[in-house]
């Protein structure tokens, strides 16, 4: 099935309401005027975007820690560890306890959020040499905004007493159903497509212009928006 067809089928049943769109619309706006007005490249939003994943991943895995509720849908088999009172493996003085069985049933996405991360930063540029004054605001903006998202669903209130470790662990899983869609469906048509202008019109490599990550960054904006607007976007109930 194209992508096409699958919008298709898929947009009408499962769009949400204007307000899910707001925050990836924010974000990506703020990457492109980022892009304009700083001659960010390639490498630059590599690394933004490998941080990103790297930020949600260490504060929604970090928050999977202390969510006591048990779950069921995610097993392939029964535990009967779900069926018990959670155990605290560790206490920390006005702290929620992190549980043992969360630790457990976080370590996969750890190991695939490690893996990730460290090949994508083997594949961009030295961080040295593109963490300039306008990256690193770019990456304490990411941090704050992901900051607000774990108070907002987990900390406010003590959310985290009624959701399941499962619920934490959605928010790091989106970016990377993100990167498959962005790697198959941006990446490399769009990469095969500049460099066949580059070869037919031989052009210097070293003359193509920085807005040419423009014609990365809007695709990976719609598809970030997409998802973020529509269910695969976990929307949690507030208590």
């Amino acid at each position: 099935m194209s992508l096409w067809t699958h919008l298709c089928e898929y947009l009408p049943e499962h769009v949400g309401k204007p307000s899910d769109y707001i925050p990836a619309l924010v974000l990506n706006a703020a990457l492109v005027a980022g892009t304009v007005a700083f001659g960010w490249n390639i490498g630059e939003l590599i690394l933004l975007y490998v941080l990103e994943i790297v930020v949600i991943n260490i504060l929604f895995i970090g928050t999977a820690f202390f969510t006591p509720q048990p779950i069921r849908e995610h097993l392939r088999e029964p535990d009967e560890q779900w069926d018990e009172e959670p155990t605290p493996l560790i206490k920390l003085p006005r702290l929620p306890p992190i549980y043992r069985r969360n630790i457990r049933f976080a370590a996969k996405q750890i190991v695939v959020t490690t893996t990730l991360a460290g090949g994508l930063f083997v594949v961009a540029p030295p961080l040295g040499s593109i963490l300039t004054l306008s990256t690193g605001t770019a990456i304490i903006g990411v941090g704050i905004f992901q900051l607000s998202r774990v108070w907002r669903h987990f900390i406010a209130d003590q959310r985290y007493q009624n959701r399941t470790p499962a619920e934490a662990l959605k928010f790091g899983f989106i970016p990377l159903s993100e990167l498959y869609l962005i790697l198959f469906y941006v990446f490399i048509p769009v990469t095969f497509i500049i460099v066949s202008v580059v070869i037919a019109m031989d052009i210097d490599g070293y003359s193509i212009p920085h807005f040419v990550s423009l014609a990365y960054l809007i695709p990976i904006g719609v598809i970030r928006v997409y998802i973020q607007g529509t269910d695969w976007h976990p929307h949690l109930r507030e208590e």
